[in-house]
């Protein structure tokens, strides 16, 4: 592995930590996050 895919699996663990707990805090606001935290994710990713 390289540490690019290393960066970028903690990126995305961090990204779902994130959007969970914003989901549990506000609906809306969460999905809207979730939104926003998979688009850039899946910049990162590429």
């Amino acid at each position: 592995m390289t540490w690019d895919k290393i960066l970028g699996a903690i990126w995305l663990l961090i990204g779902l930590i994130v959007v969970v707990s914003l989901m549990k805090m506000n609906k809306k606001k969460g999905e809207i996050s979730a939104f926003l935290g998979y688009v850039s994710m899946a910049v990162l990713v590429e």
